[in-house]
């Protein structure tokens, strides 16, 4: 096995005192892809100029990028993000005017009260309030869906997720994740409504910093040209049974 996503630095040979120092990747035996070289070439071409790769529009917070990426789902990616930072920055700034009117008969002990719980406030500023989204019913939402196509589905489905992740943790939060193992995330996730394996594996990577690969049919296909994946994996009706194969962040060679 090897872990396609592990990063480090990549064996090459250099001429020592030579005025041009050429890179050489290292031997590969006939019929065996060097993964880490293919790795490479990749992060090259997709490296932007911070130096970071890029996230595809994934927010930070779990809840927000599970959202965002049911959103995408049978759309077009930019589409759904112009959406979802539309119906994320209202909801926001809803959410700070409510704190607003809560604060604004405190006395002013609570405000000298120093440092004590102010970065727990001022993260919470830029946390939207989801609860008023679903609250407003499925057919509403499904007005503001309307534009990405299926929108009463999107509706339906974001709205039971949202519901069942109140009901398990009390509050809208997918916070108690990051204490949890990988493959108790995975199981959760994969047990809401309309969340699919690789949505579930995206959140993980994107949001939970495991190390897991997402693949879709498209990932699929290329592996399995690699020789990575076997041929009858190159199929589309075979993407579920190859994205179990890679859950666990590890590749076979056959």
């Amino acid at each position: 096995t090897i872990r396609l996503y592990q990063t480090r630095r990549f064996d090459c040979r250099m001429t020592p005192n030579a005025k041009t120092q050429k890179w050489v990747p290292r031997f590969s035996a006939p019929g065996k892809p060097d993964l880490f070289y293919v790795n490479q070439i990749l992060s090259v071409m997709w490296t932007g100029p911070d130096g970071k790769l890029p996230r595809l529009g994934n927010p930070d917070d779990p809840l927000d990028d599970l959202i965002y990426l049911m959103l995408t789902r049978r759309g077009h990616i930019e589409q759904a993000r112009v959406v979802f930072e539309s119906i994320r920055a209202r909801l926001t700034l809803r959410a700070a005017r409510s704190r607003t009117r809560r604060n604004s008969g405190q006395s002013d002990r609570r405000r000298k009260g120093g440092d004590s719980g102010e970065g727990g406030r001022r993260a919470s500023c830029n946390k939207p309030d989801w609860t008023a989204f679903i609250d407003q019913g499925v057919a509403t939402m499904a007005r503001e869906l309307d534009c990405l196509g299926l929108g009463r589905t999107r509706a339906r489905e974001i709205h039971a997720t949202l519901s069942e992740i109140r009901s398990r943790f009390g509050r809208l939060t997918l916070d108690p994740l990051r204490r949890w193992n990988s493959k108790k995330c995975l199981e959760f996730l994969c047990s809401l409504p309309g969340v699919s394996l690789k949505t579930a594996a995206c959140v993980m990577l994107y949001t939970l910093g495991r190390r897991i690969f997402p693949a879709d049919v498209h990932c699929n296909r290329v592996l399995a040209r690699l020789g990575v994946l076997p041929r009858r994996y190159e199929r589309q009706d075979r993407h579920k049974k190859a994205q179990r194969l890679l859950l666990d962040g590890r590749i076979w060679f056959w």
